[in-house]
């Protein structure tokens, strides 16, 4: 079994969250306070759809996409909230940012930015970069909110614009496990129930999801039995098939020279000597 998507998975997200983790002890406060000036209640979904927003309208088909466990009608009613507040408006191309919600956006993706530079003090080397856009253009149209992604304006920064790329491969990612767990006939609330019991992390309490695996026969005592493991390994297995013909693009040698570079990057800061 080829185990380079599940090595490369660890290292993109290892890096990717390492980051997000920092921007709200960092910048929260402040973001906090711009959309409390604009209406909002929280920064729910800015800091997931801020750069597709700056980039152009947002498709509702790409919103619903990057948000695949989410409640249903989350994502339609935040918009709804966004477009009541004046932030966006609705057109034939998808939602749009208005003038008086870009200042928002554009702070959060300059909060991203700071972190970024401040934890990745060393530039990508021209072969890391390239390596990256090759996997990134062999992504197939299927994987829309990865395309979407993509074609976004290339960040001037270095840094921000590998962490970029980094995010695109998580969606590549994303797309296939959410393909590969329908496969099974799951749907996102098992799913968000059936991963932590699967890696014996804390679940969360829902009653429903629990009722719903437990009808599957695939609980025991509240824990995955053999065949909840067995189900979950062959999405797992699945999943991770389905990502390695993204990554086919590059030999042998590229896959290992680019999960070696991107294993001596530090996820924060102190990290660094």
């Amino acid at each position: 079994m080829d185990l380079f998507s599940p090595r490369i998975a660890s290292q993109i997200d290892r890096l990717v969250l390492g980051i997000n983790g920092q921007v709200g002890p960092r910048h929260g406060r402040v973001l906090a306070a711009i959309a409390n000036e604009l209406g909002l209640d929280s920064l729910k979904l800015i800091p997931h759809f801020a750069d597709f927003l700056l980039g152009g309208p947002l498709r509702s088909e790409i919103a619903e996409a990057r948000m695949p466990y989410a409640p249903a009608r989350t994502v339609g009613e935040r918009m709804a909230a966004f477009s009541a507040l004046g932030l966006v408006s609705e057109t034939a191309l998808g939602f749009e940012a208005t003038p008086r919600f870009r200042p928002l956006l554009v702070a959060a993706i300059a909060a991203r930015e700071d972190v970024v530079v401040q934890t990745w003090t060393t530039p990508p080397t021209a072969d890391m970069e390239q390596l990256l856009d090759r996997v990134i253009e062999a992504v197939p149209e299927s994987h829309i909110v990865a395309v979407a992604h993509r074609s976004l304006a290339p960040a001037s920064n270095r840094m921000l614009r590998l962490y970029d790329r980094l995010v695109t491969l998580r969606y590549v990612r994303q797309h296939d496990h959410v393909e590969a767990w329908r496969a099974e006939e799951m749907t996102s609330v098992e799913m968000k129930l059936l991963t932590p019991l699967w890696y014996r992390e804390q679940p969360p309490d829902d009653p429903r999801a629990s009722a719903a695996l437990d009808r599957r026969g695939l609980l025991e005592h509240g824990r995955l039995n053999e065949q909840g493991r067995r189900l979950r390994e062959r999405i797992e297995a699945e999943t991770n098939r389905r990502v390695a013909s993204t990554w086919s693009v590059l030999s042998v040698d590229e896959r290992e020279q680019l999960i070696e570079e991107l294993s001596q990057m530090p996820e924060d800061p102190q990290a660094i000597d």
